[in-house]
């Protein structure tokens, strides 16, 4: 079991019609563009003004410094009443930009999912330090993995986690590097 695991943020408002019509419907019939850095997010400064007032403003406008545009995203989806399953790393920028934001639920939340991580996590956190790590049959010879293919997942523009795989490749030898810098 992996030490810090994702950690999902169920939104209150999945279950009002008004917010499921209009995730339901984004992009169409939205009033307000948001840019935050180099990417714009269409939205109803409806659903935006029910959960926060500085974000109910209608028009174009841009998002102050400081909130990521993936960190961004992530509060529109909670906001449209979906949930967000947060990687280690992305509770703490999250809840950041829920206070400053104004969106009182998404901040609560965050602080719920802290709370629980730390209740969760506080017996499994001394087990780790009072147990050495074992070495792995790999490591213990030396080739930690090369040669091989292994995942590496992340996540992209619509939620739904991909895996890519990618190939370590050993080290040239000694001999391959200087035939390699004659010919170039």
């Amino acid at each position: 079991m992996p030490l810090f695991p994702t950690t999902r943020l169920l939104s209150p408002y999945g279950s009002d019609r008004l917010v499921r019509l209009a995730a339901r419907l984004r992009p169409a019939l939205c009033d307000t563009l948001i840019t935050v850095g180099s990417q714009e997010f269409p939205a109803h400064s409806l659903v935006l003004a029910g959960v926060s007032q500085q974000l109910g403003r209608r028009g174009h406008w841009a998002l102050m410094k400081g909130i990521s545009p993936s960190t961004f995203a992530q509060l529109l989806y909670f906001v449209y009443g979906e949930s967000v399953e947060l990687q280690p790393g992305e509770l703490g920028p999250l809840e950041e930009a829920a206070r400053a934001l104004g969106v009182q639920s998404l901040e609560e939340a965050c602080k719920k999912a802290r709370r629980d991580r730390a209740r969760e996590l506080g017996p499994r956190l001394k087990e780790h330090q009072e147990e050495p790590e074992k070495p792995t049959k790999d490591s213990e010879r030396g080739l930690e993995g090369h040669g091989e293919q292994r995942p590496e997942t992340f996540v992209r523009a619509g939620w739904r986690e991909q895996e890519a795989l990618y190939e370590q490749r050993p080290p040239k030898d000694s001999s391959e590097r200087a035939e390699a810098m004659k010919e170039g």
